[in-house]
């Protein structure tokens, strides 16, 4: 794959050198955890290139909003969210991560579901009321 796509929350470094396979998709999947467990992405900045450099970096942090998370849903987005493809999760991997693994099998916990879609939803809301902020001091 030759083609530069995404958005830039969700985007794998190696996407943007423009050569890159399907564990671009695992990356994508390690932000949507991390958005899902903390409701903030692992990359920020004010404008789309801030946050793509910081994309490229690849530097992640757990503090904010991560207290009380397991370390093995920790160590599940580390390993989605490792910058070297070769060295990052493949989708067997991500399966069989000792965190997917433990929930996998059992019934959902309605408070955890719950807490997840609050911080999907606070992490969706903050973006959009960042773009109108944006938009209204560009016009």
């Amino acid at each position: 794959m030759f083609e530069k796509r995404g958005t830039p929350y969700y985007i794998a470094p190696e996407v943007l050198q423009e050569r890159y396979t399907s564990k671009c998709d695992i990356w994508s999947i390690g932000v949507i955890a991390y958005i899902l467990l903390s409701a903030a992405p692992p990359f920020t900045g004010n404008t789309d290139e801030q946050i793509l450099e910081k994309v490229q970096e690849g530097k992640v942090t757990m503090v904010q909003g991560w207290q009380g998370i397991s370390d093995k849903a920790k160590e599940f987005v580390k390993g989605c969210l490792t910058v070297d493809p070769a060295q990052r999760f493949d989708a067997q991997q991500a399966l069989d991560s000792p965190w997917i693994v433990q929930f996998g099998t059992l019934p959902c916990d309605q408070n955890v579901a719950s807490v997840a879609l609050e911080n999907l939803k606070k992490f969706k809301s903050d973006q959009t009321l960042k773009s109108a902020t944006f938009s209204f001091i560009a016009s």
